[in-house]
């Protein structure tokens, strides 16, 4: 039976994408940031939570993020989920398939909280 993989993103880039030469291709390394609301039922308050999801593109998508996003810039991202361990810690990053910018005039200098690192 075939499995498949499939994360879609809809958020703000936090910086503007990284640019790096793989042994045979561009890769673009950029963060976006995916927040969610709700209000608080017991409380009243208003609750909101951001996600950051560290995203690689490769070969001519990365050319194409490379020349279309900026920091700033709200974006749809398709792509796979991959795990890396690291010093005990798990992290998971997008492969991105597939991006999209989303970003309308009225948007373009909207800016997402610093990344917590």
């Amino acid at each position: 039976m075939p499995y498949f993989q499939r994360i879609q993103l809809i958020g703000v880039l936090g910086k503007d994408p990284e640019i790096s030469l793989a042994p045979h291709s561009e890769v673009a390394h950029f963060s976006v940031c995916v927040e969610e609301a709700w209000k608080n039922k017991a409380t009243g308050e208003r609750q909101k939570m951001q996600t950051w999801f560290q995203c690689s593109a490769f070969g001519s998508i990365a050319k194409q993020v490379e020349r279309v996003l900026k920091k700033g810039h709200f974006v749809f991202v398709e792509g796979r989920m991959r795990r890396k361990d690291k010093n005990d810690t798990v992290y998971w990053s997008v492969t991105v398939d597939s991006f999209k910018s989303m970003t309308p005039p009225s948007m373009r200098n909207r800016q997402p909280e610093p990344e917590g690192e």
